[in-house]
């Protein structure tokens, strides 16, 4: 880059234009040709170095060849000085080797050093199988019909999905996805040291730290759990559960719904909740008791209706529809009839449906004013 002085004497002592002072004896600057092509020559190799061809048209090349060369500047493999930690990525989210291996190194020995709250310690387990006997050794038994055991794990295991689609995930890319989507990309770094990260495991380095991970309690130090020899060795001799029977006070079965309704297994228990089972009351004054299913789920409802005149019904929907068949309803006059020996008073209701009744009222003398009706209807 040239100063105009470079090609006039014209210029003053700082190499900068003067527009001259005729009285002093200072002439104005003289723009020479040299100076013009030498600025003239800065900018176009601007330019050319941002990759963007002439345009005479376009007065703005100078700004975009700024910009793109600023850009490209700032892409990750022109940066120069990158930082090789987490710490000078502002990483916070992962454990250096230093941390990893002081957190390693201070594990711990016991379950509530893990805070783990849903397993039983040593001492738990040996008071809950204190004086104990007749413990099953297989979830079978126990009539356990709902948990793997390990063969059938193993097998599970064994067959289980190699691929994205097997698992239904559709929130990830597969590899060939993934490698389509890099397909032609240029200057990414495919390892931790192309990045200059130096305070992360690699896969080696990783692969090495878990092939040589305990597999027993005692390579993790923890005291407070019992191995499989320790439980084989308490369940060892233990007596084998039996059948309750009348006389016997051992292992029984619950009875499903449809034992409990039927009524002739004498070899299951009945739950609280299986005898409740359809049992439903509403001791209102319309109201109701439904007996459980094990009762042949008889329904009995009741109630009154508002004031009814000579010759008028009403149509009363039932607190609660009878799940199957209405079997009877019974109407009758509610409240005090006295004084009225002159006339005579008649109600009758039947079924619409197994939700509703139709209660009619008839009297001889319309003098009295109607009646109130009371209602009761029996069904399951």
């Amino acid at each position: 880059m040239q100063k105009i002085s470079d090609s006039t004497s014209t210029a003053n002592a700082d190499g900068e234009y003067t527009e001259g002072n005729p009285g002093a004896g200072v002439d104005a600057t003289l723009i020479k040709a040299r100076w013009l092509n030498t600025i003239q020559r800065e900018l176009i190799n601007l330019i050319a170095g941002a990759g963007i061809p002439l345009d005479g048209a376009d007065d703005s090349q100078a700004l975009k060849a700024v910009s793109r060369l600023a850009a490209s500047a700032a892409e990750f493999p022109n940066i120069t000085k990158k930082p090789d930690t987490l710490a000078g990525y502002g990483i916070v989210d992962a454990y250096t080797k230093t941390e990893a291996g002081q957190s390693f190194a201070s594990r711990a020995a016991t379950l509530a050093g893990y805070n783990i709250t849903d397993a039983y310690t040593v001492t738990q387990v040996d008071g809950l199988l204190s004086g104990k006997a007749g413990r099953a050794t297989t979830l079978a038994g126990y009539g356990i019909v709902d948990a793997y055991t390990k063969t059938e794990a193993g097998q599970s295991f064994a067959s289980r999905a190699t691929t994205l689609a097997g698992y239904n995930i559709t929130d990830a890319y597969t590899v060939t996805q993934v490698d389509g989507l890099l397909s032609g990309k240029v200057g990414r770094a495919t390892t931790l040291a192309g990045y200059g990260i130096v305070d992360a495991y690699t896969k080696t380095e990783a692969g090495q730290s878990f092939a040589s991970r305990a597999v027993t309690l005692a390579g993790y130090n923890i005291t407070d759990a019992y191995t499989v020899t320790q439980v084989d060795g308490l369940l060892a001799g233990k007596a084998s559960k039996a059948a309750a029977t009348e006389s016997f006070a051992g292992i029984i079965a619950i009875s499903t719904q449809n034992q409990t309704n039927a009524g002739i297994d004498d070899a299951t228990s009945i739950t609280p909740k299986k005898m409740r089972a359809g049992f439903l009351s509403s001791f209102t004054a319309n109201g109701f008791i439904a007996f459980p299913t094990w009762l042949g789920g008889l329904v009995i409802q009741w109630g009154r209706t508002a004031t009814i005149f000579d010759g008028a019904s009403t149509t009363v929907s039932l607190p609660l529809s009878f799940p199957a068949t209405a079997l009877q309803v019974w109407t009758s006059i509610y409240g005090d009839v006295s004084g009225d020996g002159a006339a005579c008073r008649v109600s009758s209701g039947q079924f619409l449906s197994r939700s509703e009744i139709k209660v009619s009222y008839n009297e001889t003398n319309a003098a009295i004013g109607g009646a109130t009706i009371s209602w009761l209807c029996v069904g399951f």
